[in-house]
Formats: C-alpha cells, sequence, structure tokens
C-alpha cells in the first residue's frame, strides 16, 4: 500500500513539472526570479530528454515495480499517460522535438527580455 502511495506521489511530482515547464512563461512574465528558475527547469527538461533516462520516470517505475510489476511501463512518462488517456503515445522523437522547440524558444525570448531591461 504504501509504494502505491509513494508511486502516485512521483507521478504527481512529475507532473507538477510538465505543467511549470509548459506554463512557467505565464509566471515569468515580469517576474526575473521565475524566469530563471524557469530557464533552469527547461534546460534540466531538454538535458534528461537527450540522456533518455528521466529520473523521475525511472523512480516511480522502482516504487511501481515493488506492489505490481505488471504496471512498469517502457515508453517515457508522457508517452504513457497519454496512450492511458488518449490511446495515443506519441514518439519519443515528437516529444524531444518539442521540448527543444519550447526549450529555445523561451531561451531565446528570456535572453532579448533581460538584453531590453538592461537598456532601460
Amino acid at each position: 500500500m504504501i509504494w502505491t502511495f509513494y508511486a502516485d506521489a512521483v507521478t504527481f511530482v512529475h507532473v507538477l513539472w510538465i505543467v511549470a515547464v509548459v506554463c512557467g512563461p505565464l509566471w515569468a512574465c515580469k517576474n526575473l526570479l521565475i524566469r530563471f528558475f524557469h530557464l533552469i527547469m527547461l534546460w534540466m527538461t531538454f538535458f534528461v530528454g537527450m540522456i533518455g533516462y528521466c529520473p523521475l520516470t525511472i523512480m516511480e517505475n522502482s516504487l511501481r515495480a515493488h506492489y505490481d510489476p505488471s504496471s512498469v511501463y517502457a515508453s517515457g512518462f508522457i508517452s504513457h499517460y497519454l496512450e492511458v488517456l488518449t490511446s495515443w503515445g506519441p514518439p519519443r522523437e515528437l516529444i524531444m522535438s518539442l521540448i527543444s522547440v519550447w526549450t529555445v524558444l523561451w531561451t531565446i525570448v528570456y535572453i532579448v527580455l533581460w538584453i531590453k531591461k538592461r537598456k532601460k
């Protein structure tokens, strides 16, 4: 029973991380500190995606294996849960392309905002 709770807690943290990466620009519009942390989260997500092994996914699978080995999944977190919810699991290449574009886009936007603020 406790393994289920821990695995679900890790899943919840993973979902919060994804929400923060996707919605971070909404919170980072005016706050330089949030912008800095969002940029760190973006690049961490990018590099973890390039490596291919997310520590949160590994931790979740490890915890789930303790109570139900059949609940462990081989695909990534996003692919697995999108497939569960929609019957379509996007390929890893598509997810990495979206992460790459999102990371580069917001890095450029934040740099431009920083330069504009410095010129004032």
